[in-house]
């Protein structure tokens, strides 16, 4: 079976600059907006904030770290992906080493409906880190629309 990635990629999730002063405030920003469009239930910001913090998402990829915050599908209405790139990057505990802490610039918030797509994705967006420089022109990048698009093509390979 082929999943189509690009179809959890929406414009109006993404967020460009987010300016947030922690972790804990950008989940807040990014989780409202999956909650106003009704991708993901109340329950979901506060699950997220939970398994932070038993099972960290950040991920060291040399220059532009990313983190990959989810949870459990039970907090998902419908699929989708939200995406903030920090004006400032904020401290995560790095998912290999909890206990240090890393600067990320780059937050792919998933809600996936479906359990049995979470390794493909994470897997595909485990390629997307190995390359440095899409990871570098979407840190740079100032436009929702330039940076979904950007994404967007991305995914689609």
């Amino acid at each position: 079976m082929i999943v189509d990635f690009t179809l959890l990629l929406k414009e109006e999730l993404m967020m460009v600059p987010l300016v947030a002063s922690s972790r804990e405030d950008a989940f807040e920003k990014l989780a409202l907006g999956l909650e106003q469009y009704g991708f993901v239930k109340d329950t979901y910001l506060e699950a997220v904030k939970k398994r932070e913090r038993v099972f960290p998402t950040g991920l060291c990829t040399g220059e532009i770290n990313v983190a990959i915050p989810h949870t459990d599908v039970e907090h998902v209405v419908q699929g989708a992906m939200a995406v903030g790139v920090l004006e400032k990057p904020v401290r995560f505990a790095n998912m290999e080493n909890p206990k240090v802490e890393i600067e990320v610039s780059i937050i792919f918030m998933l809600a996936l409906k479906d359990a049995h797509e979470q390794p493909a994705f994470l897997q595909k967006l485990a390629g997307l880190f190995q390359d440095k420089e899409l990871l570098h022109n979407l840190a740079s990048k100032t436009s929702t629309s330039a940076t979904y698009q950007l994404l967007l093509s991305a995914l689609a390979c």
